[in-house]
């Protein structure tokens, strides 16, 4: 089938989702990236030619969730994807989105200049690339004290990269997009200590560091603050979200290290910091949608991941799970995944976290090419279930109830089917499962209230 390329909106428009369907046709999906950085270096020649710095301080952060500042009295920008519901999500300057105007502004910037780069027509870019390009100009016109940008995939080769950043965090490395980014740790590792300049600082976020890193930080003789060894959670009385949601709903460990880097940097952390981060949160994350029996969605899609989300679940429901008693006493009661993900992906090992816990699946296929198929879904179950009863020296996990659906408002369907008080349903796997969620909760919710 012969895809058509949408027309390019009219100078002045202020049609982001014209600019969206443009770029999609024009460009190729957001995942069409290719290595390498020449071409976005171009284009950002064009843009910035006389090599201004995006802001006066600049973050990079590789492999982390935890995006959010804890700066008191300084103008901030943040950028990072996917977005969950909106594009505008994306970017967020002193904590309000950019508006679809001045991102169709920008995108005309970027359009300009990569026919004005071009040698053989004009310089190919993926939608990632040329977003990110347009971020940047966003935030160097909007003249910020810092700026905190985080990588889309790797770190070497990703376009964020462009920039030389004042400090580099890199947390916990995982086995994920290994076709990309290499089939082992060290491997992975290197990728994303491409983020580290000459004499930089460097915050570690994890104790479990591969050796690639550590070497390359040495290299370049930067500042390096450990996780475990100058800050962790504790140093900053920072805890992860448990009964209740009290603490933060997102990882203590990331946002330890957020506050590391920002001392790195000379400035004191708020009075109220620790407010200010209990309440932070992020679309998709730990994201209750109903309170009881609960339906919350969560953007787990490896199993780092999978990890956090599962020993949430486990504080959350702990109490009364291991008391024993009857279903609606407290938080006891059944926990039912909604789930599905991307082929490409590990899948029994996002899966095996989450095991012990789940006692009815429901599985569902996403839309497009790269989406694993219900057969796919069920055989890595199995075989996870398989190993995780090979592996057990405790008790053994007990055989849950598994359901394959052709949608995701199927497979919903028959999660929510008599729910009680304490029980809990978890939609996981994907952004896109995690978009799909928040947008039919928000139809049903506005039909409801509508009628």
């Amino acid at each position: 089938m012969i895809k058509h390329a949408a027309e390019l909106p009219a100078a002045g428009s202020e049609d982001l989702a014209g600019w969206l369907t443009y770029l999609e046709s024009m460009l190729g999906a957001e995942f069409s990236m290719r290595p390498g950085l020449d071409r976005s270096a171009r284009v950002w020649q064009r843009l910035n030619p006389l090599g201004l710095r995006i802001a006066r301080q600049i973050v990079i952060v590789a492999g982390t969730n935890g995006k959010g500042s804890t700066a008191a009295g300084l103008s901030v920008g943040v950028y990072g994807s996917p977005h969950v519901l909106r594009f505008n999500e994306r970017c967020r300057i002193d904590g309000e989105e950019v508006s679809n105007a001045r991102f169709c502004q920008v995108f005309e910037q970027v359009e300009t200049a990569r026919h004005e780069a071009a040698v053989q027509g004009p310089v190919p870019l993926s939608y990632y690339e040329f977003t990110t390009l347009a971020v940047f100009e966003l935030l160097r016109a909007a003249d910020l004290d810092l700026v905190v940008l985080e990588v889309g995939l790797g770190g070497r080769l990703d376009t964020v990269n462009l920039i030389d950043a004042d400090l580099a965090i890199i947390t916990r490395i995982g086995l994920d997009h290994q076709a990309v980014l290499g089939n082992t740790l060290e491997l992975i590792g290197a990728e994303k200590a491409g983020i580290l300049r000459q004499d930089g600082l460097c915050v570690l976020g994890s104790e479990a560091m591969p050796a690639s890193v550590l070497t390359h930080a040495a290299a370049l003789n930067n500042v390096v603050r450990g996780y475990g060894e100058h800050f962790d959670e504790r140093h900053y009385g920072l805890a992860d979200a448990g009964l209740e949601h009290h603490g933060t709903c997102l990882p203590a460990v990331n946002l330890s290290a957020a506050c590391a880097a920002f001392e790195l940097l000379g400035h004191e952390l708020p009075d109220d910091y620790l407010h200010r981060l209990n309440a932070l949160s992020l679309p998709g994350r730990l994201q209750i949608l109903q309170a009881d029996p609960m339906i919350c969605v969560d953007a787990a899609h490896n199993e780092q991941a999978a990890e956090f989300l599962a020993a949430w679940l486990h504080r959350y429901m702990k109490p009364t799970r291991e008391a024993g008693g009857e279903a609606g006493a407290g938080r006891r009661g059944d926990i039912r995944a909604v789930f599905a993900c991307f082929a490409d992906k590990a899948i029994e090992e996002l899966l095996a976290p989450m095991l012990p816990l789940v006692n009815h699946w429901c599985l569902f296929p996403l839309q497009g090419p790269r989406a694993a198929s219900v057969a796919r879904l069920e055989q890595a179950l199995g075989t996870a279930l398989a190993q995780a009863a090979s592996q057990s020296h405790t008790a053994a996990i007990e055989m849950p109830r598994i359901e394959g659906h052709c949608s995701l408002s199927n497979a919903l369907e028959s999660a929510t089917k008599g729910l009680q008080s304490g029980d809990c349903v978890i939609a996981f796997g994907s952004f896109q499962v995690v978009e799909a969620m928040l947008l039919g909760w928000h139809n049903s919710n506005n039909n409801s209230h509508a009628s």
